[in-house]
């Protein structure tokens, strides 16, 4: 899409806009138009040109435009212009075509709305005047689609190429080294304006210094960014280098975790050793754990003097071990390394070995004792009844009914063998034992009677 516009600082800037298709023109603000003083010194009979892009939404829009100087209705202010413009919109036009249109509609301003360099009237005052430009058609079919050209962001260069200023304008739209620039005025070395007020343009005396600048542009550009990539290669080197230290150090940590495990599991192992080692001393010297210890009980260092203690107390002369160091400091040496002569282990809260089982073996053998009595007495009562049984029934009357002592040796009682009842199978003892002995009689003794 193509529009074309008229515009002049009659009273003020004044823009007549008209597209050349049937599509609705585009929106613009006039302010894009203006040029200042500090981009171009308008001269009289000199015509300059300026080529700009912009983004507009989702449009890039290209503003080629053609400026002379002019003289406002009724006033003479420096910087007043008037010219003809084409706003393309997506596309680019030939340069040639494009450049006579726009000379053509200029020549027609100052023809219906200027006496000389001066406005008369206003451009929408002599609108109806103006007649078609010829090379519509063949304006509208050179539009193509845009490819590279100027940028909506970059620098403004003024291009002194007043002979061929076509040349430059199709450069300005196609060329990839106009890429670096957004806009370029092109003029006379006149026109250029002072040192003072350009510092924000660029000034070439022809095209191919500035093609040569963006050039220079885009070399160093290039430079940059093969330094960066080698910047990069160096960081991606130095951070493979760090990845590869960091790798080993885990590496080594892993070594180093794996050999705290096996220390750990061999710990546990001979913990387990110098537990079994203790259940066997435990069986061994009599040791009797009653039930589970406390969790605050720990394991005596036994080898000191020790004396009777209650029960729930500490052995005196033991050392306590706190439970974090038994499973590092608790461990018994090997059956090999043991002196011959062992002190008997205590626990901690249980009363000496000695002292229990000396008050268990004493109870022992009170009730040993006891049972012994026990059966003597039965013993003795047992003998008795027998007795009893054996003597006359006077004998055995009642206390107080008891006759005199016997005279006969057939009155006197019979004494049952001592050892009748651990030997009763033998008969030589017995028959021995049935003599009856008078006890009162000395003359009745065999041994007095030999």
């Amino acid at each position: 899409m193509i529009s074309l516009s008229l515009f002049g600082t009659t009273t003020g800037l004044e823009v007549l806009t008209s597209p050349l298709s049937n599509t609705a023109p585009f929106k613009f603000e006039e302010a894009w138009i203006g040029i200042s003083l500090s981009q171009l010194t308008p001269q009289p009979n000199k015509d300059a040109f300026v080529v700009f892009r912009k983004s507009a939404g989702n449009q890039l829009v290209t503003w080629v435009g053609l400026y002379r100087p002019a003289r406002e209705i009724g006033y003479d202010r420096p910087g007043c212009f008037y010219g003809a413009g084409a706003w393309i919109v997506d596309c680019v036009a030939d340069a040639n075509i494009l450049a006579n249109t726009l000379w053509e509609m200029a020549n027609q301003i100052q023809s219906k709305a200027m006496n000389g360099d001066r406005f008369v009237k206003k451009i929408a005052d002599a609108g109806a005047e103006f007649s078609p430009p010829s090379h519509k058609s063949s304006l509208l079919a050179s539009l193509a689609a845009i490819k590279s050209g100027l940028k909506s962001e970059g620098e403004t260069a003024f291009i002194v190429e007043a002979a061929n200023p076509i040349h430059v304008i199709e450069w300005a739209q196609l060329a990839p080294s106009a890429s670096h620039f957004s806009k370029v005025v092109i003029g006379t070395t006149d026109q250029r304006p002072s040192s003072g007020q350009s510092s924000a343009i660029k000034p070439f005396m022809s095209l191919s210094l500035a093609i040569n600048h963006s050039y220079e542009i885009l070399l160093a550009d290039s430079l940059n960014f093969q330094r960066q990539i080698s910047d990069k290669s160096d960081r991606d080197r130095e951070f493979k280098r760090n990845l590869d230290a960091l790798e080993r150090r885990i590496s080594e940590k892993e070594d180093d975790l794996q050999r705290a495990y096996a220390t750990v599991d061999r710990l546990n192992s001979d913990l387990k050793q110098a537990q079994a080692r203790i259940d066997f001393l435990v069986v061994s010297r009599g040791i009797d754990y009653l039930g589970d210890l406390p969790n605050d009980r720990s394991l005596p260092v036994a080898g000191a003097g020790r004396t009777e203690a209650s029960d729930r107390h500490e052995t005196p002369g033991t050392t306590r071990v706190s439970p974090g160091e038994q499973a590092s400091s608790a461990t018994l040496p090997s059956r090999s390394a043991q002196p011959a002569h062992r002190e008997p282990v205590t626990i901690l809260g249980a009363p000496p070995a000695q002292t229990r089982f000396g008050s268990i073996n004493k109870i022992l053998m009170a009730s040993i004792v006891l049972v012994v009595a026990i059966g003597v007495f039965v013993v003795f009562s047992y003998r008795q009844y027998l007795g009893c049984l054996m003597m006359p029934a006077s004998l055995c009357g009642p206390a107080g009914e008891k006759e005199r002592s016997p005279k006969t040796p057939d009155d006197v009682p019979r004494v049952p063998p001592r050892n009748s009842e651990e030997n009763p199978d033998d008969d030589s003892k017995a028959e021995s034992s049935d003599i009856p002995v008078d006890l009162r009689s000395p003359s009745n003794n065999p041994k007095k009677k030999k």
